[in-house]
Order: C-alpha cells, then sequence, then structure tokens
C-alpha cells in the first residue's frame, strides 16, 4: 500500500481530459498479443525471465480452461 502511495502522490486527477490507456509497446498505442508475446520473450529483460516453451502452457485443470 504504501509503494502505491508513493506511486500515486504526484498524479493529480484532471476533469476536463479524456482517459485512456496507453500500450507503449506499439506505435498505434493499442495492445496486440503479438507486442506482450515479444516483450515475454525477449532475451534482453533480464527483470521478467520467462521461458517461451512456459508462455503458453496451462497449469490449470482441463474443466477451469474450457469454463474460461
Amino acid at each position: 500500500m504504501g509503494e502505491l502511495r508513493l506511486l500515486l502522490q504526484n498524479i493529480s486527477l484532471q476533469v476536463d481530459r479524456f482517459d485512456k490507456r496507453v500500450w507503449r509497446l506499439e506505435t498505434s498505442s493499442n495492445y496486440t498479443v503479438r507486442s506482450a508475446y515479444n516483450l515475454l520473450s525477449a532475451t534482453t529483460h533480464v527483470d521478467h525471465v520467462v521461458l517461451v516453451s512456459s508462455l503458453w502452457h496451462k497449469n490449470f485443470p482441463l474443466k477451469v480452461v474450457v469454463f474460461a
């Protein structure tokens, strides 16, 4: 909670401005699965080590996957 407060302490809400999400990995600012996949599978990101083979591996029971 303290970290969240630190992140938000310099944010000021503006009523007269449009609020939207921006995905900075695409020039269109729109989220794509391809850009997220490229981010996760890039070898230059040492902070978030993700094995490419585990990206599509589900650790959920089949009935949960089918329901989702």
